[in-house]
């Protein structure tokens, strides 16, 4: 398989657009149709699919680095929702079987949320300098979050209480997500044209300790 097609490739950035709006139209459907866990799980298995059909077929090396370290990251945040939901008691997942604390579906939710993310930075980064970049990934990544987060409680996945929020979105989270974004632009800077996965995962384990980290700091500064 040739792994070393080059990168940024417009049909990828394209593709990851169709992505964030398909997400977004299928939760927005099931929130409606399927209401609680199983919905969500379906949501997420099914884009998770398109996500590694697409990869096997654009055959693109930054491209499977970030879905590794996507995939890392999203199993690395459970630390960051046992922290949410036992410590501080603001997070409540609704039902469903669980992995930890977490929906057994969550860490590959936060795979897409970050390779969709993470994908958008690379475009950024080869359109502005890194820190402007960074910059715009991390407003992006916090201001989509109140619709997101709305959704969830319309759709019985969870809810937040005994905190700040707009629109059933926390204000620790909207801070949290515009930290986590801040790093990706040079993540990615790091994504090498062939395929390293000891590096994506490593990558996946340092953003797993930020996403904690972020959450921390915005819950001391606004939660």
């Amino acid at each position: 398989m040739n792994t070393t097609a080059p990168f940024p490739d417009s049909k990828i950035y394209r593709f990851a657009v169709i992505s964030i709006v398909l997400m977004l139209a299928l939760n927005i459907a099931s929130s409606f149709v399927v209401k609680g866990w199983i919905g969500a799980g379906f949501n997420t298995a099914l884009v998770s699919l398109i996500w590694f059909a697409y990869a096997f077929r654009a055959r693109n090396a930054m491209l499977w680095n970030w879905l590794i370290l996507a995939l890392v990251a999203g199993f690395a945040e459970l630390a960051a929702d046992w922290w949410l939901v036992t410590q501080t008691k603001t997070l409540v997942y609704v039902e469903g079987p669980k992995v930890v604390v977490s929906p057994i579906y969550m860490p590959f939710a936060w795979m897409l949320v970050l390779v969709q993310i993470g994908i958008v930075s690379q475009w950024l980064r080869h359109k502005m300098a890194l820190p402007l970049a960074a910059l715009v990934t991390g407003l992006i990544a916090g201001l989509n979050i109140p619709l997101y987060e709305s959704l969830a409680k319309f759709a019985d996945w969870w809810y937040y209480r005994d905190t700040p929020m707009i629109l059933n979105a926390p204000y620790y989270i909207i801070l949290g997500e515009f930290l986590i974004g801040l790093p990706l632009a040079y993540m990615g800077l790091k994504l090498m044209d062939r395929i390293r996965p000891a590096l994506a995962a490593g990558l996946g384990l340092v953003l797993g300790a930020v996403i904690w980290v972020s959450y921390y700091v915005a819950v001391a500064l606004v939660g």
